[in-house]
């Protein structure tokens, strides 16, 4: 086993609230906000 830097990150949404697409897009924001926060800044 080797130590490494993994977030596992689950989103839960209602389907008949919010299209599923849009709930894949906020996930991938938020994974490049999380890889980048320097990003906050600009």
């Amino acid at each position: 086993m080797v130590p490494s830097r993994i977030m596992r990150m689950t989103l839960s949404a209602d389907h008949r609230l919010i299209d599923g697409a849009y709930a894949a897009r906020f996930m991938a924001e938020l994974k490049r906000v999380l890889e980048n926060p320097i990003v906050l800044l600009i």
